[in-house]
């Protein structure tokens, strides 16, 4: 069984070399060691596992490798500039690279891991107009991405943002770069440019349902001690407790009124929603689109697709930690 969980251990060596060779480029400045280290300090690599596993679904004959690494230099490029975005001073359990050399060398290192993969992707062995077309896709995946980021961040604080608005923002901001491996991996497999791309935007929905997960996971982990801040960051987890419990908007308007907002506010909106049915709504919502995932019949005519799907549906964030309402009662 095709199972990206299980990717070859040494094929994904490869990819670890590639990205900090690349990284560190020909000379020692100080730049490639910045991103040398963002690279380093873990990860789960599932977007080069993506496109590992899904190469060999489409029978591709060309070494994948430097394409799963183009893959996860952008993502990696992302996230230095995600973490710039939103203040965060940690990443993976050490200091963000804004946090460690400042906001000027972050945005240095991750302008590089940006355009690193336009080099991963000229280490391919493959013909030239295949490069291209892997080029376009990658180029045309990278600016969704950052349009969904910047919606995101337009939307943060309004309280009548709506759902499609939401789901708008998170295709573009997560779901774009886990449809890019798929995409590059058929065309790899020799599929036509626009096949390729609908198999991509079919994986490009889990997106949405890694945000639910993240955002319903998030609210779990919160306490009463919470910020404003942190419930700003709730996203559409927000969004559906309000438009379910609309008597709670005055409270959430309270909450994000400034930056500093009010914490006695915060504490007691999270309160209402982690006992309202706004997490409830957004888990039937994610499952109505992992069915619609499985039931596409674009993937029918690739099995490994379509079990590579059911694996990706399995990595929730909250898969393996105590119950919903377990972690309700025990917040209150």
């Amino acid at each position: 069984m095709l199972n990206f969980i299980h990717v070859n251990a040494s094929d994904l060596t490869r990819v670890e070399v590639l990205m900090h060779t690349l990284a560190r480029g020909d000379s020692t400045d100080g730049l490639g060691k910045i991103a040398s280290e963002h690279i380093g300090n873990g990860g789960k690599r599932i977007r080069a596992q993506l496109a590992l596993t899904a190469a060999k679904a489409v029978d591709a004959e060309i070494d994948a490798a430097p394409w799963a690494t183009a893959c996860e230099l952008l993502h990696n490029a992302s996230l230095i500039h995600d973490d710039i975005q939103d203040g965060d001073q940690f990443r993976r359990q050490k200091k963000s690279i804004w946090a460690e050399y400042g906001f000027a060398q972050a945005i240095n290192a991750g302008d590089l891991l940006l355009m690193l993969p336009l080099t991963a992707v000229d280490r391919l062995t493959c013909p030239d107009h295949m490069k291209w077309n892997l080029t376009r896709a990658l180029i045309r995946r990278a600016q969704a991405a950052a349009r969904g980021q910047a919606l995101e961040l337009s939307i943060r604080q309004n309280i009548n943002s709506t759902w499609a608005e939401w789901s708008h923002a998170y295709q573009g901001k997560t779901g774009e770069l886990l449809a890019l491996p798929l995409e590059g991996a058929a065309l790899l497999g020799g599929l036509p440019t626009e096949a390729a791309k609908i198999l991509g935007n079919i994986f490009r929905k889990f997106g949405i349902v890694y945000q639910i997960w993240n955002d319903i996971g998030q609210t779990l982990s919160l306490t009463k001690q919470t910020t404003p801040k942190d419930l700003s960051s709730l996203g559409i987890l927000l969004i559906t407790h309000l438009q379910l419990q609309p008597e709670d908007s005055s409270l959430a308007a309270l909450t994000l009124a400034s930056k500093e907002g009010c914490p006695r506010a915060a504490s007691e909106l999270l309160d209402r929603i982690h006992r309202g049915s706004g997490i409830h709504e957004l888990l039937e919502r994610g499952e109505d689109i992992l069915e619609t995932i499985r039931r596409d019949p674009a993937l029918a005519a690739y099995p490994g697709l379509q079990e590579l799907a059911e694996d990706l549906a399995t990595l929730s964030p909250l898969h393996g930690q105590i119950p919903m309402q377990s972690a309700i009662a025990s917040y209150s």
